[in-house]
């Protein structure tokens, strides 16, 4: 009964209790997903945490908007499902060519096309290329992302 009291005022809604929840997951997940979280559970940390990080955090993109960037949502998921998938290859699926340098050939995972073999040049995260049809299609692929997790951790020597 008292909650439909206040049902008339702007943002008295559950939309307004579902933004706050999200908002503190998003902030336990960024900031506060450390593996001792003993510490978490006191008030000068979370203090600390709110006052450094967060804060700055939401001035820094505060300052992108005025600018008028806005964050590419579509192409960050994409890039997300494109690494979960890229962890999911086998090192042993990754073969560096013995010729060229920055040649490397990746196993395709998919059941029907085992025997495919994708080509990847990668010369740094600036300038990369597979010949698989999501990344002929503009996308970062991840073939080309594996080939950059195993490069970058020096399992090709490079």
């Amino acid at each position: 009964m008292w909650a439909k009291a206040y049902q008339n005022f702007p943002h008295s809604n559950q939309d307004t209790n579902n933004a706050i929840e999200s908002y503190h997951g998003y902030i336990k997940q960024r900031y506060l997903s450390e593996k001792n979280n003993a510490c978490h559970r006191r008030v000068d940390w979370l203090m600390y945490v709110l006052l450094t990080m967060v804060e700055q955090y939401y001035i820094h993109m505060q300052h992108l908007k005025e600018a008028g960037f806005v964050r590419p949502r579509k192409s960050e998921k994409q890039l997300n499902a494109s690494k979960c998938r890229a962890n999911q290859i086998p090192n042993e699926d990754c073969v560096a060519d013995d010729k060229n340098n920055n040649e490397y050939w990746v196993c395709s995972q998919n059941k029907d096309t085992r025997d495919t073999w994708y080509n990847v040049i990668y010369k740094g995260s600036t300038l990369h290329f597979c010949n698989c049809d999501w990344a002929l299609n503009g996308n970062v692929c991840k073939h080309v992302l594996k080939v950059a997790m195993l490069v970058s951790n020096t399992i090709f020597g490079g």
